[in-house]
């Protein structure tokens, strides 16, 4: 009987949290993925892991603290996944161009190739805030966010960035022709 008291004050106490979270939450959220269905699921999945891990839990922490940051961690998380999904996107719209005679699929790969080792031979972070804008198209200051770091960083990473590539890709194109 006593396990089902506390089982029923766990579901009240959870559904306030629930209630009072859901929607500030969601926003956070959007803002990261800016996509209200994948922003609406990582908040389900940090409240079912709330649910599911309420025994273990420390709530001596502050609740809402807990959940902004689990929401972050999980949106980081899926940009990082999206990061990766995406980041040959570009390769593959030159692979899929509708002339494939000889000349032109050697091309193909020789830019494919250009641009792998373009993308490569930047530093690890100027190549992630170059894709979260380029390719998950991601704002200067959501990107300060999630990194952070100051839009001013991002900005200067970003100038640095397209330079290199305009000189490294220039370099391809000059040889083509």
């Amino acid at each position: 009987m006593n396990k089902n008291v506390n089982n029923n004050h766990d579901i009240v106490l959870y559904e306030k949290l629930f209630k009072q979270y859901y929607n500030p939450l969601l926003r956070f959220a959007y803002r990261y993925v800016n996509n209200e269905t994948i922003a609406e699921n990582i908040i389900h999945d940090v409240f079912l892991f709330l649910w599911n891990e309420r025994n273990k839990l420390d709530f001596a922490v502050n609740i809402k603290t807990y959940l902004f940051n689990a929401v972050k961690n999980r949106c980081i998380d899926h940009l990082r996944r999206k990061k990766t999904e995406n980041r040959y996107k570009i390769l593959n719209i030159v692979l899929d161009i509708e002339t494939q005679n000889p000349e032109t699929i050697l091309i193909n790969k020789e830019f494919e190739t250009a641009i792998k080792d373009a993308l490569n031979d930047l530093p690890e972070k100027r190549r992630e805030i170059f894709v979260m804008n380029r390719f998950d198209r991601l704002t200067y200051s959501e990107i300060a966010s999630i990194l952070n770091i100051s839009i001013k960083t991002v900005e200067t990473q970003m100038s640095r960035s397209l330079k290199f590539l305009r000189k490294k890709l220039a370099a391809f194109l000059i040889s083509l022709f």
